[in-house]
């Protein structure tokens, strides 16, 4: 459920949802020493940094979790959970993984390029190891490799 909660932010606005700590509660905490500054208290509404115009619920925060990714359409996740996204602009689906989990992307790995306006993406659990991008004339089946994030030999 969660999974899909996630999926439905990352595609209206692609940003992340994290909810706060617990033990915020809205106030500051004590500095550890008298030159660290304590960090700023939690706002009571929630915490927006995207500078999207949203309103928050009560500890809930929101934050990006990529950019500069060019006009990005669809999303997806590998059987690992890596995020993936197609970038019909660029002709490429890209990788999203965030290996500590801090709900920011390490890096943008491009999976495959010179596609023509890629704009699905689809995994089967009856064909492990398989990748589907929808193009714009055609969909192509490729051999997806997880842990390179990379798809190769393409099935047309």
């Amino acid at each position: 459920m969660k999974r899909r909660l996630v999926l439905v932010v990352f595609i209206t606005c692609l940003v992340a949802i994290t909810a706060s700590a617990s033990s915020c509660g809205g106030k500051a905490a004590k500095p550890t020493s008298k030159t660290q500054k304590a960090p700023a208290p939690i706002s009571p509404a929630g915490t927006n940094t995207t500078g999207l115009p949203l309103s928050l619920a009560n500890g809930i925060s929101i934050s990006t979790f990529a950019s500069d990714l060019g006009s990005p359409r669809v999303i997806a996740w590998d059987p690992n959970g890596t995020m993936l996204v197609s970038v019909p602009a660029n002709g490429r689906v890209v990788a999203l993984p965030d290996k500590n989990n801090n709900g920011v992307a390490d890096r943008v790995i491009t999976v495959v390029d010179g596609l023509n306006n890629p704009h699905g993406i689809a995994f089967t659990q009856a064909r492990h190891g398989k990748i589907y991008i929808a193009e714009e004339d055609q969909v192509a089946v490729y051999d997806y490799d997880t842990t390179a994030l990379k798809a190769t030999t393409s099935r047309r």
